[in-house]
């Protein structure tokens, strides 16, 4: 099943932590998929400010599959996307205590198929003083 990427920002993310987040995919059964995200400064030539794969535990950098249900009859496949603190900490600052405005798509592989852009959208990290 091929589908048009969704465009969805990410919530803010904080400079000084790591930054988690978790994902509802509704419809979608990723038993035997892969997932790669990169955040970039822009798209297409951007430099990769982080460069995401598949992560074996929860506190690994990368994309963790949590479980896929069976909810009225269609897959709820939920996803953990996890950035280092130490990757964070190196994203560019855009301007003296301001956030700093990236992109980033989400890209799946299922078994057999060809890779598709999931999502994409705004990846903003925000100032911060604490670290």
């Amino acid at each position: 099943m091929a589908f048009d990427p969704v465009e969805h920002s990410l919530p803010r993310a904080g400079r000084w932590v790591p930054f988690m987040h978790t994902l509802v995919l509704h419809g979608i059964d990723a038993t035997d998929a892969e997932f790669a995200m990169q955040v970039r400064d822009r798209w297409n030539v951007g430099q990769v400010r982080a460069d995401l794969g598949m992560a074996g535990s929860i506190t690994s950098e990368g994309i963790r599959l949590v479980s896929v249900e069976i909810v009225d009859g269609l897959p709820v496949s939920t996803l953990n996307i996890r950035i280092n603190k130490a990757t964070m900490e190196v994203m560019p600052v855009a301007e003296p205590d301001g956030p700093s405005p990236l992109v980033y798509d989400l890209q799946i592989t299922r078994s057999f198929q060809s890779p598709e852009i999931l999502m994409r959208g705004a990846f903003v990290v925000q100032e911060g003083s604490t670290h």
